[in-house]
């Protein structure tokens, strides 16, 4: 059964900031890998951040959790801080902002396909990533590799990759962390 991207919903003023964005440019899904070890070494005139990112804000249209069903969808607002810096504001460097779709559980043991594009906010410029992939692969804490392209400021025009994981979140709500690896490089 092919995968049908369709039914998005833009209930929030969150993704109606996305949509503005996205009109700059777009990036097309491309291949997501998972592996043990995170990204490879940059290249010169590379750049790359290594971030802890904290769920503050989510929003979905039913009850968030492991086995959600297809058609399950959700939106959200995250700090982002240096990896193994404390996570108070004085140390918050920028913001994420993304939505996610299953488009399909299968049986048996329920790997979802979920899709999610993600915004990153810097003080020097935004990019973003985008793709499908298993979704027990975020409920196992593996690292997923996905193709990230920079928008707008220093990163316009850069492409790279962003390798993140799940992590235990220490918040009120469990939600979990991710640990996010970024190597973008100019073209």
């Amino acid at each position: 059964m092919p995968l049908r991207i369709e039914g998005w919903k833009r209930t929030t003023a969150v993704l109606a900031s996305l949509a503005a964005c996205v009109t700059v440019t777009t990036l097309g899904a491309g291949p997501v890998s998972a592996s043990e070890e995170g990204p490879a070494k940059p290249h010169r005139g590379c750049v790359t951040y290594h971030f802890t990112e904290v769920m503050t804000k989510l929003e979905t249209n039913g009850t968030p959790g492991i086995d959600v069903p297809a058609g399950f969808e959700a939106t959200w607002l995250d700090y982002l801080y240096p990896f193994g810096a404390e996570t108070v504001p004085a140390n918050q460097v920028g913001t994420a902002t993304g939505n996610m779709d299953i488009l399909e559980v299968q049986a048996p043991g329920g790997h979802g396909i979920e899709y999610q594009y993600e915004l990153f906010h810097l003080a020097d410029g935004v990019f973003t990533a985008q793709s499908a992939f298993d979704r027990a692969l975020v409920i196992n804490g593996s690292w997923i590799t996905q193709p990230v392209q920079g928008l707008t400021g220093r990163y316009a025009g850069w492409k790279g990759t962003w390798t993140w994981r799940a992590v235990p979140g220490d918040n009120a709500d469990h939600w979990p962390n991710f640990e996010d690896k970024f190597t973008l490089c100019p073209r």
